[in-house]
């Protein structure tokens, strides 16, 4: 393994772990608002009227209640993985020029270059066990009754 494996590797392990400080202060910010109990209401309310009428204004309660509720995972989403695709638009290539003016072998080409594996390894682990770790220091915080 050489030094630029081992570098893309601990990149990848860093911006993983900030890749779930970023989703966890921003769900927390940005949140579910409710969503999952306000769509318990909703399914009671659906199967306990007989009113046509309140059925559609219902359904459209409920298209404006998913809406709001994708469009804040988006923001989520965005917010958390725009800065890590603009790093790695920045560094990708000046790994890759690196790589290549010291013509070493890629036993994993033309899939991608050995170093873009360990990234890719390392920021899925980290962030994975980031989230991980966010979600059972919540639990644990809040023990069910």
């Amino acid at each position: 393994m050489t030094t630029i494996e081992v570098a893309a590797g601990a990149t990848g392990i860093v911006l993983g772990i900030v890749a779930a400080v970023i989703w966890e202060f921003v769900s927390a910010r940005v949140g579910e608002q409710g969503f999952w109990t306000k769509l318990q209401e909703f399914a009671a309310a659906l199967v306990s009227t007989d009113d046509e009428q309140n059925l559609w204004s219902k359904y459209l309660e409920l298209l404006k209640l998913s809406a709001s509720y994708v469009f804040r995972q988006l923001i989520t989403v965005v917010a958390t993985f725009a800065p890590l695709v603009l790093l790695i638009a920045i560094l990708h290539p000046l790994a890759t020029h690196h790589w290549n003016s010291h013509g070493d072998t890629n036993s994993l080409w033309p899939y991608l270059n050995d170093f873009e594996f360990a990234f890719l390894i390392g920021i899925s682990f980290a962030s994975l066990a980031g989230m991980v770790f966010f979600k059972l220091k919540k639990k644990n915080a809040h023990p069910p009754k």
